[in-house]
């Protein structure tokens, strides 16, 4: 670019990116931290497995990304050259850690559908193990397809990004969403019209009630996807195909859709403490350990 950002916007990048860092860190990590350490194995199932990559997925971006975009902006508003390595730190676990996350969506989408559409042969063949190495083989996607980055550049590489990986997620996510929704109509139908016994019936009506909970998730999670994502590509296109544009304009497009993708990391784990009654029971029972320990401690030292 032929010109500097303005200072104000390099502070507001830099504020902002310093945050979005705190709060993905902390709500991914615990995330992480209910999963493996769940003490009622209510949460060591495909589905959970999933939100585990995504979390990790957002981790990256927490713990990488935004800290070197701290950096990055912290040097423009110095006035320094910014190192290509930091540069290509920062743009490269962004592309990483978004195209995991966006890889995962789909992946979740499948698992949902799947798990209402069939949930019999779902049940019988979609396993943890499974699904631990479908998590390996999306990283080992996304970090081949990152790597192109160092020949296009940020601008054509986000190009690119936006009408594959984010374009064929989007067309995934609502497909998937038609198919489920007509899914859990017709179970729903179902479970009200079979000639079963009050006990099966009860199991049916807890099973379907479960997968609706775990739907309504996937979709807050669709729709917050959709709110992040959906400008920011919007952003690329402009900044890919707007010649006659400001500088500064191109400053606050860039900086604007970088941190827009950057704020999805950050919301997902809200989502999973507000939907989910597994991951609260987790977090409360983390949270009690953590406090008996810390008196144990304390008890130690006076001691």
């Amino acid at each position: 670019m032929d010109c500097e950002p303005p200072t104000y916007l390099s502070y507001f990048s830099m504020i902002a990116s310093m945050c979005l860092s705190c709060i993905t860190i902390a709500g991914n990590l615990f995330v992480l931290l209910a999963v493996y350490q769940d003490p009622y194995k209510e949460l060591r199932k495909p589905f959970t497995v999933l939100i585990a990559n995504l979390a990790l997925a957002d981790l990256t971006a927490g713990a990488i990304t935004e800290p070197m975009a701290v950096y990055f902006t912290y040097q423009e508003v110095q006035g320094s050259v910014v190192n290509d390595l930091a540069v290509n730190i920062t743009h490269l676990s962004y592309f990483m850690s978004c195209t995991t996350s966006v890889l995962t969506l789909s992946v979740l989408a499948i698992d949902r559908y799947l798990a209402i559409s069939y949930s019999l042969w779902y049940k019988c063949h979609v396993t943890l193990s499974c699904t631990i190495k479908i998590c390996m083989a999306l990283w080992i996607m996304s970090v081949l397809l990152s790597l192109t980055y160092i020949k296009t550049g940020y601008i054509n590489f986000a190009f690119v990004f936006a009408n594959t990986a984010v374009l064929s997620t989007a067309c995934v996510l609502v497909f998937a969403y038609y198919r489920i929704f007509k899914s859990l109509r017709i179970r729903t139908i179902q479970v009200g019209v079979l000639h079963e016994g009050r006990s099966q019936r009860c199991e049916r009506q807890k099973s379907l009630l479960l997968e609706s909970k775990l739907t309504k998730l996937y979709l807050m999670m669709l729709g917050i996807f959709l709110l992040c994502f959906v400008p920011s590509c919007l952003f690329i296109y402009v900044l890919y195909c707007c010649s006659l544009c400001d500088c500064y304009v191109i400053h606050w497009l860039r900086d604007i859709s970088f941190l827009l993708v950057l704020s999805n990391s950050s919301l997902n784990p809200i989502l999973y403490s507000l939907q989910l009654k597994s991951f609260r029971r987790v977090y409360k029972s983390m949270c009690k350990c953590w406090k008996k320990n810390r008196v144990r401690a304390v008890m130690g030292q006076g001691t």
